[in-house]
């Protein structure tokens, strides 16, 4: 299992809960993204989307 960690600007979520008992691959973004395609883009590989902040938007699609 793959885990995307959005908007941990503070860099706290690894010591926010005990990630390696999931027995996953858990990967923090820092940074924004630049846009909706590049979220998408770099999400895609992921089965967990944990969201930590307001900062990524998720809009419903048409």
């Amino acid at each position: 299992m793959r885990i995307a960690i959005l908007d941990d600007y503070q860099g706290v979520a690894l010591g926010l809960a005990d990630w390696d008992s999931l027995h996953a691959e858990v990967h923090v973004f820092t940074e924004a993204f630049e846009n909706e395609g590049a979220v998408v883009t770099a999400l895609a590989e992921y089965e967990v989307v944990v969201a930590m902040r307001e900062r990524t938007p998720f809009r419903p699609q048409p």
